[in-house]
């Protein structure tokens, strides 16, 4: 019994991480894609269909919706390489 328990605690917390990430990356494509056709083909009933199925599979969704320029997403990845790198030459 603990061998199966062992084995199921070890599959969920390789998997359920995983399902978040790909649930959080979903939702962020979601959002690139609307950014990407304002004003053009953006279709308003499935974007809605869209967020009412994750809302049903994700109870915290809303923790994603974050409005961000382009140039604030480029700042922070700036950043983001300037602490690995930092990180990376006092290593070796």
């Amino acid at each position: 019994m603990f061998v199966l328990s062992t084995l199921y605690q070890l599959l969920r917390g390789l998997l359920v991480p995983r399902l978040l990430l790909v649930r959080g990356n979903l939702a962020l494509c979601q959002q690139l894609l609307v950014l990407n056709l304002q004003g053009s083909d953006l279709d308003f009933v499935a974007e809605i269909a869209f967020w009412i199925a994750l809302s049903q599979l994700w109870q915290n969704w809303r923790s994603i919706l974050v409005i961000v320029k382009p140039e604030t997403d480029i700042k922070w990845h700036r950043q983001g390489l300037k602490c690995y790198f930092e990180h990376f030459i006092r290593i070796y």
